[in-house]
């Protein structure tokens, strides 16, 4: 691994999205995370990456993805099976709360804002354009309080996110403006209807890896 000197220990993770048992492409990444961990006397953390799931554009077709209850169990077992060993075991179902500490603290440090745009309209009207969308230059009064509408549940689905200020004038369109929070309606097998604004995926992973000390990360 690169850069090992630079660290006391090497921390690596397991991140299974529980929609289903671990399958052979899964078996891979475990091992070799595990036999790296095991060469560096380092500690390895299985972290169930169990957000929402789909949005609400996605569910009931093909593409859409699930978190099942009983994967769980099944990711669990299949580690066992393995003899893969892990020190610790997170779910981000669990770390809502620090989501939101850190989303607030964005907006209320100007990077980060609650946007209406619906996606058509922020695709072709602004991002494609590489142009600010209207709601980019909100007071901070006005973001902190529509922040708070929704986790209130003021707003539903595709109504309302919150974006970063990555930047407008991106070369990589994808990365402008990136949504890093969203509203979900739908039910969560571990925490119900609890919370209905859910982090994307990259912005959980950049507090999480942080908060935890993951060093090096091995996917695919």
């Amino acid at each position: 691994l690169p850069n090992t000197q630079n660290y006391g220990k090497i921390v690596m993770r397991l991140a299974p999205y529980p929609s289903g048992a671990l399958h052979i492409g899964n078996a891979r990444m475990v091992i070799l995370n595990s036999e790296y961990v095991k060469k560096y006397n380092g500690d390895l953390i299985l972290f169930f990456d169990d957000t929402i799931g789909s949005p609400k554009s996605l569910r009931n077709t093909p593409k859409a993805k699930y978190v099942l209850p009983e994967a769980y169990d099944l990711i669990e077992d299949g580690l066992k099976w393995l003899e893969i060993t892990y020190s610790k075991v997170y779910y981000k179902s669990n770390r809502l709360e620090i989501y939101y500490e850190y989303c607030e603290k964005l907006i209320q440090d100007d990077m980060a804002y609650v946007c209406f745009c619906t996606a058509a309209d922020f695709k072709n009207k602004y991002k494609d354009r590489k142009q600010n969308c209207p709601h980019r230059n909100q007071t901070l009064s006005f973001n902190l309080k529509e922040w708070e509408n929704m986790l209130k549940g003021k707003y539903h689905e595709m109504e309302v996110v919150v974006r970063l200020k990555t930047g407008m004038r991106h070369k990589d369109p994808a990365q402008r403006d990136q949504i890093i929070m969203r509203i979900s309606e739908a039910e969560h097998p571990r925490v119900g209807t609890k919370y209905i604004v859910w982090p994307m995926l990259e912005f959980s992973w950049a507090i999480d890896d942080y908060l935890i000390g993951v060093t090096h990360i091995l996917r695919g």
